[in-house]
């Protein structure tokens, strides 16, 4: 026998399997009397694929993968009430019913969300099914899900229809930022207005700093430029006069 593989052996003259299991290697039988019986108990892998409704009863397409091996203990009883090809006679209609009863129970949602929770609850369901037939699993994967293209665009729609929703109500948001923003300018240089007005009027000083203040700032500018210009006061705003 190869590696990976083990036997057990059929005796015709009794009816029943040889005790004992056999490992890889070489080992003497009788033949015509006795054949052996050859199973791969290495981990294997399975891929089916199939469709079901879910609970929203949207047709889903799915794939799933499965990492099984026989318990080696009990490949006798494998034998004599399956048979070597057990995954294809057993594991695969298993697989699919149970994986449909498990999708079932799911919104389309939750399917794409809980992947890895659909995949697990599969797995216990198979796992509790396949201990009766001797049956032992490795890892259990939902590794493809798919719907109709008429579930798919209508949530394509939605997911278009929320973001226009968030953009809307983030220009909302920055149109209500921006008049907060100018009536806060506004009361501000109103305020600056009226406290002008008052200094104006409580201190005559206070108008003859603005005019030096401005013939300095427009010296300034014109100190810059390189065309010679002639300001009188008025222009200049020291003809200011204060009020009464």
């Amino acid at each position: 026998m190869k590696a990976g593989e083990n036997a057990v052996v059929f005796n015709y003259l009794t009816g029943k399997f040889n005790k004992g299991v056999y490992s890889e290697g070489y080992h003497l039988r009788l033949p015509v009397i006795t054949t052996p019986i050859i199973f791969e108990t290495r981990t294997r892998y399975m891929e089916e694929t199939s469709n079901t409704a879910n609970r929203d009863l949207q047709n889903i397409d799915f794939q799933i993968r499965v990492l099984y091996k026989p318990d080696q203990s009990k490949l006798a009883d494998i034998a004599s009430e399956i048979g070597s090809n057990y995954a294809e006679k057993l594991l695969s209609p298993i697989v699919k019913e149970v994986a449909k009863t498990i999708i079932a129970q799911y919104s389309a949602q939750q399917l794409v969300s809980n992947r890895d929770q659909v995949s697990r609850d599969i797995k216990g369901a198979l796992r509790e099914r396949l201990i009766n037939f001797n049956i032992l699993l490795d890892e259990v994967t939902l590794t493809h899900i798919s719907f109709s293209k008429e579930f798919e665009r209508s949530v394509e729609e939605k997911q278009i229809a929320q973001q226009n929703a968030e953009r809307a109500k983030y220009l909302v948001q920055k149109s209500n930022e921006i008049k907060k923003t100018t009536i806060i300018n506004a009361d501000r240089d109103s305020k600056t207005i009226e406290l002008m007005g008052q200094a104006m009027n409580n201190s005559p000083s206070y108008l003859t700093l603005k005019k030096i203040e401005t013939a300095q700032e427009i010296a300034t500018i014109l100190a810059g430029s390189r065309n010679q210009v002639l300001l009188n006061s008025e222009q200049l705003l020291m003809n200011v006069l204060r009020p009464e």
